[in-house]
């Protein structure tokens, strides 16, 4: 669970299709940003007063601190970058939320959407099971760290990562 090639290979074994991984790229984000809006209906876990950003310490951020944290492990600076992104998700999450009392409805109708697009990719396209169905921890955790490893490495960033997994690969 700790090695970052191992586990990029495991989910890209379910995720070769370049529609499904568009598709993924498109979806994955919005199943983060809709669970950070629902974890802001959650409450205040610890008093914040003290912090600096418009938020709250809730299950969102819990869950943020758990993804930073093995992100980080797997590998600092793509874990740092994550961390910047799983933060300001749940900032904006939270201030919707503020803004907008019944977003929760919208998270729900996007999420459902964002999972029924993924299971098309796997069906239409990849032509086999979702990732989660053999790995299911794995999958959750690697999930959005996978479409920004992919990001990456399409504009050119982390090349020699990317050189590492298609040695591994092959």
């Amino acid at each position: 669970m700790l090695n970052l090639e191992k586990q990029y290979l495991f989910y890209r074994n379910y995720h070769k299709n370049p529609v499904n991984q568009l598709l993924h790229i498109y979806s994955i984000p919005l199943l983060v940003i809709t669970i950070s809006i629902w974890g802001s209906y959650s409450g205040s876990i610890l008093d914040t007063e003290w912090f600096f950003l418009p938020s709250e310490f809730n299950i969102t951020a819990i869950l943020c601190c758990l993804y930073s944290i093995y992100y980080i492990i797997l590998n600092p600076w793509l874990g740092l970058l994550m961390t910047l992104i799983l933060w300001t998700i749940q900032v904006f999450s939270f201030l919707a939320y503020k803004a907008f009392p019944n977003i929760w409805i919208l998270a729900v109708i996007i999420h459902i959407k964002s999972w029924v697009i993924q299971l098309l990719g796997h069906s239409i396209f990849e032509k086999n099971k979702p990732a989660f169905l053999t790995g299911f921890v794995q999958s959750f955790l690697m999930a959005p760290l996978f479409v920004l490893m992919e990001v990456c490495f399409a504009f050119g960033f982390f090349n020699g990562l990317k050189s590492r997994i298609e040695q591994k690969a092959n």
